[in-house]
């Protein structure tokens, strides 16, 4: 038996599909993340600190300051393993940090 041919689509149509798929997708890692963050990092660099996007193979983490920034960067190579591990092999090879002004802070 023969598979029936669907009605041709555009191009455009599917990209946005595919770049929908692909915002939820990160969102539910980054979801992810910040639940497994204060396991990782401790508890109060968690409320200091917050996993915020992966943006290619980067990490972006979210601090209160530069201070927590520095000690983040302390654990960086555990937290990229943990991140690997978590998210089956997402191919996180680094981490940056970004400080957050105060009405960006969430608690």
């Amino acid at each position: 038996m023969r598979n029936k041919l669907k009605a041709p689509v555009h191009l455009s149509e599917l990209l946005l599909q595919a770049l929908k798929w692909r915002d939820i997708s990160l969102k539910d890692q980054i979801s992810l993340l910040k639940e497994k963050w204060p396991e990782w990092v401790g508890p109060l660099l968690a409320l200091k600190s917050a996993p915020l996007k992966i943006r290619g193979k980067y990490l972006i983490i979210g601090t209160e300051g530069p201070v927590w920034a520095s000690e983040l960067e302390l654990s960086k190579i555990e937290i990229i393993k943990n991140v690997q591990r978590e998210l089956n092999g997402t191919p996180i090879e680094e981490v940056r940090f970004r400080i957050l002004s105060d009405r960006e802070v969430k608690r």
